[in-house]
């Protein structure tokens, strides 16, 4: 019969960590592709606050922007609870 290590507390050696570490990996920021962009998502400093009005007219006219979108853009309903 197999034994089977159960998924949850069991120590799982990283085979990765050195290559990356020593700058022998690629990560996907180091990639250089025609056309690609950067996405930022911007959240509240504020826990639990209530925003009522965001501008965001200069984050639009900012060198490099290709747009700011809102929640209320996306129509994915309210994330207040």
């Amino acid at each position: 019969m197999t034994s089977v290590e159960p998924l949850f507390g069991t120590s799982v050696r990283r085979v990765e960590d050195a290559r990356l570490l020593t700058s022998g990996g690629t990560f996907v920021a180091d990639l250089d592709l025609p056309g690609c962009v950067v996405v930022t998502y911007v959240t509240s400093s504020e826990a639990h606050a209530l925003l009522r009005t965001i501008d965001v007219h200069a984050a639009r006219a900012a060198p490099g922007v290709l747009d700011v979108l809102l929640a209320d853009d996306l129509e994915i309903g309210p994330c207040a609870l």
